[in-house]
C-alpha cells in the first residue's frame, strides 16, 4: 500500500475541493475513495441514464469498498494467505482503475454530463471488474469474518498499544511513596511560596517548578502528597507521576514516557484511537517500527497533550537518578513541553546537582528554606512510624505513655531536621528494643544519640542498624544478606513471595526445586528485615517487596552488606558501577541455574498462566536484563547453560519464553512454535557478546540445540537492528546456509532504499492552511529541521548499509549470479546492481552468469508465467534510474530483447507498471535501445498498448 499513498493523497485533494468528505477515519486512507465516487457517480448515473444492473454494481461496490480497509488482517490470518493476497492486490487494482476513471471525469467538470455519457463504457467495465475480483476474494474468506473484523482489528489495535505500554504497569504499581503522616507537607501551600503562583497561573503555557533538597529531605514524600492533592482537588485536571526510584529501569526515558502515555490514556480512554494514529505516524519511516523507542514515545505524548483536555499536571521525582543520556532526552522534552499552548503544569525534584539545574526550565526552590517548622513536622512523622510500622509484639507496653512520647520527641530532635534520619532513628530504636533483653527509654535515646546522624550520616545509620537486628537473630541470620542484595539488583518490583522463594534458593544447595515458605514463615523474615524495607501488606505473599530508600540501595551496591563499616560513603560512583555489574553477572547466573531444574521443564510446570515456582517468573522474565548488564560478557558456564535452557521444542524453552513474553511483552516472537534457540534468542534480546560466543560454538547452528533456520531469523533481526558488523560475523560463521536466493532476497527488501519512503511528506497548502503568517513559518522551519534531520539519518543508514554490502555481494554473487541481480533490481537497490556489475566486471566468468537470462519462478507465488529479466523488471517497476544504468552496461542486448513465456516482451512488461506513478520516460529509454520492440506482439497477439490502463496511453509517446 506504500506504493500507491501518492494516489491516496492525491484523492484527499480532490476530497477537499469537492467537499464530499468531511474528516476521514485516521488509519482508513480507502474509505475516502468509496464516498467521493459514491457522490459523483450517483449523479453521473442519472445524467448517463445507466441501466439498473450498472446502478446495482456501483451500489454494491460502495458498500463493499469500505471493508477493504479490514481485508489486509484478513488475509494475514488466513491458512492461504499468499493466495488471498494475490486476490486482494486484483481488488485493489479494480477499485484504483475505478478511481482513475473517475479523477478523468472530474477534469471535465465544467460539462459532466457529457463526461459521463463520454466515459460510461469504462465506467461499467471497472465496477464489473471490481465486482468480479471482489467475489473471488470472498470466495477465499468467510463474510462473516468481515463482520466482525471491525472489532478484531480494535482488539487487535489495543493489544499493539499495550504491547508497547503495559511493560511499565508492573513499575507504576509497585512503586508507590510512603504516606505522609497526618499534618505534613502543609508548607507546600504557603501564601508566599512558589506553588501558589505555579498552580494558579492561568496563562495557556507550561510552567516549570523544581524542587531541590538533600538526600532524605522528604522531596518524594512531598512529592506524592502534592500530586494527590491536586488529583483530588479537581476532577477537570489530569494528574501524572513517575517516581525514578529503586529498580533498573525506573530511570529509563522509554519507561518514563510510557507509564506517562498509560497514565494520560487511563485518564482519558477516547484518546487511544489518536495515540494509534500518532505511532503510525511517528514510525512511518521506521524501519523497523521502534515504537519504543524515546524519541517516539515523547513525540506521540506531546501529541497527546497537545489533542487533550488543557490542564495536566506532570510530577516527574529525582532527576538527580538519571544518566546522561536520559537527560538528555528529557532535555528534548521539556523543550517540547514549553511550545504547547496549554495549562501544563510540570513539577520536578532533584537533589543539588549543577547539571540538573541547567536542565530545567523555569522556577526552583529548595526545601530545607520551605519547611520552615521543622521540629513539628519530624515530630508527627516520628510518631506516624512508631503507630504504623515499628514497635509492634507488645513492645509497646514496655513503656509509659509519657516514656514514649519523650522516645517520639527526642527521634525526632535527633534527627537534624532530616525526615529520612527520623525513619532512620525509630528504625534504630525499634531494632534496639528487640530481643529479650530490655533497654530503657534513656538507654535507647543514648545509643541513638551516639550513633551518626544528619544527612550525610545515612549509609553509617544503616550500618548501625544492620549490627542491631543481626544482633538478636538466631535464626534466618543467613538469609539477611542474600535478600538485601537481591532486593537492590532486581530488574522489576518483586514480591514477597518471590523475594523468599530466592533466598531459600540462593541459600541451599541441590539439584531440584527448593522448598518454599509458608505464608508465617514469609512473614518471619519480612519483620526480621523490616527497618530496610517497604511494603503494603507483611501477611499478603504478592504484596511487592522493596528498599525503604534509595539511599541503602546504593550502599548495598558499593559493598558487601557484610564488609559495612562506620566509614562507608555512596559516592563512590565508579567501585558502584563496578560492583553492581559482577551482581548482575551473579544474578543472570542464578536464573539460569534455577531454569534448569528438571521441574522447570515438565508439560503441567505452567497452569493457568501460573508456574509451579515462585522465582520461576522473575528467573524467566529477568536473566536477558541482567546478562546485558553484567561485566566482561558472559561465561562459558553461563553460555552452556543458555544453550540448554533454549534448546528447540523444549519444554524448558517452551515455559520460560511463555512467562517472558507474557509479563515482559518483548521481542520475542507471539508463536511459541515459532524459530526459538539460544541464537536468535541471543539476537533478540540484544545480548551481542552472547551472540558472538555462541557463533564461535564448534556446535553452532548444528542440532539438537540449534534450530535449521535460525541463522536467516537471526540476520534478519541484526540488519532491522542495524547491528552489520554482527551480522557479517554470523554470515562468516554460517558457511552456505546464508548463502541462497530467499536470504538474498530478504535482505534486498530489507534495505529498501527508496527515500521518498523514509523521507517526512511535504507540507501541502492543507498543512498551513488557517495558519498565521508567523505560525505557518514555524511549522515550514520545523517540518525543514525534521527533514534535515531524516536526511541525515538516511545517510548514515545507507552508509552502514553499504559497509554491509560490500562483503555480503562478494560472497553471494559467484553463487547466485543473474537471480540476485534480479532481485536487486526488483526491490530498487541500485547501488547494489552496481556493486554486483563492479564485481562481475573483474572476472568473465562471474559477468557471463550474471548476465545469462534466467527463468526463475514468479516473485508472487504465482508460478513462472509472465516472468521478465532484470530490464523488463526495471520495465515493471518504473525504475527510470536503475533502466538507464542497465541499458548503458555491455552485453545489455539480449536481455533488452527477451520475450517472456507468453511472447511479452519489456514493452509490455512496461506496461503493467507497478510504481506509484505512471512514467511514460521508461517507454521512451525502451525505444531507444530497442525501437523495432513497440510493435512486437505478445503471443496472444497483444500490442504493449492494450494492456495500458485508461488514460495512459495518450501519456506514452
Amino acid at each position: 500500500m506504500k506504493k500507491l499513498q501518492p494516489k491516496l493523497e492525491a484523492i484527499q485533494q480532490v476530497a477537499s475541493f469537492t467537499g464530499v468528505v468531511g474528516a476521514a477515519e485516521p488509519t482508513g486512507s480507502l474509505a475516502i475513495v468509496s464516498q467521493i465516487v459514491s457522490a459523483s457517480c450517483s449523479v453521473g448515473i442519472q445524467l448517463a441514464g445507466a441501466a439498473d444492473t450498472l446502478d446495482t454494481e456501483i451500489h454494491r461496490l460502495f458498500d463493499l469498498a469500505p471493508r477493504l480497509l479490514q481485508c489486509d488482517a484478513i488475509a494475514l490470518s488466513t491458512k492461504e494467505p499468499e493466495l488471498l493476497r494475490k486476490d486482494l492486490v486484483k481488488v485493489y487494482t479494480g477499485m484504483f482503475r475505478f478511481y482513475l476513471v473517475a479523477m478523468k471525469i472530474f477534469q471535465y467538470h465544467r460539462n459532466f454530463g457529457a463526461a459521463i455519457m463520454k466515459h460510461r463504457d469504462e465506467i461499467t467495465e471497472a465496477v464489473n471488474e471490481f465486482s468480479s475480483f471482489w467475489d473471488h476474494f470472498l470466495e477465499g474468506v468467510q463474510i462473516d469474518t468481515l463482520e466482525t473484523a471491525a472489532e478484531t482489528l480494535d482488539v487487535s489495535r489495543k493489544n499493539q498499544i499495550a504491547k508497547i505500554l503495559e511493560r511499565e504497569c508492573s513499575h507504576e504499581l509497585a512503586y508507590r511513596p510512603s504516606t505522609p503522616a497526618a499534618g505534613t507537607c502543609q508548607w507546600l501551600f504557603s501564601t508566599h511560596g512558589p506553588f501558589k503562583f505555579w498552580n494558579q497561573s492561568p496563562t495557556p503555557a507550561t510552567h516549570f517548578l523544581t524542587m531541590f533538597g538533600a538526600m532524605g529531605s522528604g522531596k518524594t514524600v512531598a512529592t506524592a502528597y502534592l500530586a494527590d492533592h491536586l488529583a483530588s482537588d479537581s476532577k477537570d485536571r489530569t494528574v501524572l507521576r513517575y517516581y525514578i526510584h529503586n529498580d533498573s529501569e525506573r530511570s529509563e526515558p522509554t519507561n518514563i514516557y510510557c507509564s506517562l502515555i498509560r497514565q494520560f490514556l487511563s485518564w482519558h480512554p477516547k484518546l487511544e484511537v489518536y495515540l494509534w494514529q500518532l505511532l503510525q505516524e511517528c514510525t512511518a519511516t521506521d524501519p523497523q517500527r521502534q515504537s519504543r523507542r524515546p524519541e517516539v514515545l515523547r513525540q506521540c505524548f506531546i501529541g497527546l497533550l497537545d489533542a487533550g483536555p488543557k490542564q495536566v499536571c506532570i510530577f516527574l521525582d529525582a532527576l538527580d537518578a538519571l544518566d546522561f543520556e536520559a537527560r538528555e532526552e528529557l532535555n528534548h522534552f521539556f523543550q517540547d513541553l514549553r511550545k504547547l499552548m496549554c495549562q501544563c503544569k510540570v513539577f520536578l525534584t532533584s537533589q543539588p546537582n549543577s547539571c540538573v539545574k541547567k536542565l530545567v526550565p523555569g522556577e526552583t526552590f529548595d526545601i530545607e528554606k520551605l519547611r520552615k517548622d521543622i521540629r513539628e513536622e519530624n515530630y508527627r512523622i516520628a510518631k506516624h512510624l512508631m503507630d504504623a510500622k515499628f514497635f509492634e509484639d507488645g513492645r509497646r507496653h514496655q513503656y509509659s505513655k509519657a516514656e514514649q512520647q519523650r522516645l517520639i520527641k527526642e527521634i525526632s530532635v535527633l534527627a537534624d531536621g532530616s525526615p529520612m534520619m527520623v525513619y532512620l532513628n525509630v528504625a534504630h530504636a525499634d531494632a534496639l528494643t528487640r530481643g529479650a533483653l530490655y533497654r530503657s527509654a534513656d538507654k535507647v535515646l543514648q545509643v541513638i544519640e551516639n550513633a551518626p546522624s544528619g544527612h550525610s550520616k545515612i549509609p553509617q545509620k544503616w550500618t548501625e542498624i544492620r549490627k542491631q537486628v543481626l544482633e538478636h537473630l538466631d535464626v534466618d541470620r543467613e538469609m539477611v544478606n542474600p535478600l538485601l542484595r537481591f532486593l537492590a539488583i532486581t530488574s522489576r518490583p518483586v514480591t514477597i513471595r518471590e523475594a523468599c522463594a530466592f533466598v531459600v534458593y540462593d541459600t541451599q544447595d541441590g539439584d531440584k526445586l527448593p522448598q518454599e515458605l509458608n505464608i508465617q514463615e514469609q512473614k518471619n523474615i519480612i519483620q526480621t528485615i523490616r527497618p530496610f524495607v517497604i511494603t503494603d501488606d507483611e501477611s499478603d505473599p504478592e504484596s511487592v517487596l522493596r528498599l525503604y530508600h534509595n539511599s541503602l540501595q546504593k550502599l548495598i551496591l558499593l559493598k558487601e552488606p557484610s564488609t559495612w563499616d562506620s566509614a562507608d560513603d555512596i559516592k563512590d560512583d565508579k567501585n558502584l558501577i563496578q560492583r553492581k555489574t559482577k551482581m548482575n553477572g551473579a544474578m543472570a547466573s542464578k536464573c539460569i541455574r534455577y531454569l534448569q531444574f528438571p521441574d522447570c521443564s515438565k508439560k503441567d510446570f505452567i497452569q493457568s498462566g501460573q508456574p509451579q515456582a515462585a522465582f520461576f517468573n522473575y528467573a524467566a522474565c529477568a536473566w536477558p536484563h541482567h546478562m546485558a548488564n553484567s561485566a566482561g560478557g558472559p561465561t562459558a558456564e553461563q553460555v552452556d547453560g543458555i544453550v540448554a535452557i533454549c534448546k528447540p521444542g523444549s519444554g524448558i524453552l517452551l515455559n520460560w519464553t511463555d512467562q517472558n513474553y507474557l509479563h515482559t511483552k518483548t521481542f520475542l516472537p507471539d508463536d511459541p512454535a515459532a524459530v526459538l534457540d539460544a541464537l536468535v534468542i541471543a539476537v533478540h534480546f540484544r545480548l551481542d557478546a552472547l551472540t558472538a560466543m555462541i557463533l564461535d560454538r564448534p556446535d553452532a547452528f548444528q542440532p539438537p540445540h540449534f534450530h535449521p533456520q535460525s541463522a536467516s531469523h537471526a540476520l534478519t533481526c541484526l540488519l532491522q537492528t542495524s547491528r552489520f558488523s554482527l551480522a557479517n560475523h554470523l554470515i562468516s560463521k554460517s558457511g552456505s546456509r546464508l548463502r541462497t536466493l530467499a536470504v538474498w532476497t530478504h535482505v534486498m527488501r530489507l534495505y529498501s532504499p527508496y527515500p521518498d519512503f523514509w523521507l517526512p511528506k511535504p507540507l501541502t497548502d492543507d498543512d498551513l492552511r488557517g495558519l498565521t503568517k508567523p505560525e505557518a513559518s514555524s511549522k515550514q522551519a520545523a517540518h525543514e529541521q525534521t527533514r534535515n534531520a531524516a536526511l541525515a539519518a538516511l545517510k548514515q543508514r545507507e552508509h552502514a548499509w553499504q559497509a554491509f554490502l560490500d562483503p555480503f555481494v562478494t560472497h553471494l554473487l559467484p553463487v547466485l549470479g543473474a537471480d540476485a541481480l534480479c532481485e536487486a533490481v526488483a526491490n530498487g537497490c541500485l547501488s547494489v546492481v552496481k556493486k554486483l556489475f563492479a564485481c562481475a566486471s573483474r572476472d568473465t566468468t562471474l559477468r557471463r552468469k550474471l548476465l545469462e537470462p534466467r527463468g526463475h519462478a514468479s516473485r508472487d507465488g504465482g508460478g513462472s508465467e509472465q516472468q521478465h529479466q532484470v530490464v523488463g523488471v526495471a520495465a515493471q517497476q518504473g525504475d527510470v534510474d536503475m533502466l538507464r544504468f542497465l541499458l548503458r552496461q555491455p552485453g545489455m542486448e539480449k536481455l533488452v530483447r527477451h520475450l517472456g513465456p507468453g511472447g511479452e516482451t519489456v514493452f509490455h512488461a512496461a506496461a503493467q507498471m507497478v510504481c506509484s506513478e505512471f512514467r511514460p520516460e521508461v517507454f521512451a529509454e525502451l525505444r531507444r535501445a530497442w525501437p523495432e520492440g513497440v510493435d512486437v506482439l505478445d503471443g496472444r497477439a497483444r500490442h504493449f498498448r492494450d494492456l495500458l490502463r485508461a488514460g495512459e496511453s495518450e501519456l506514452v509517446p
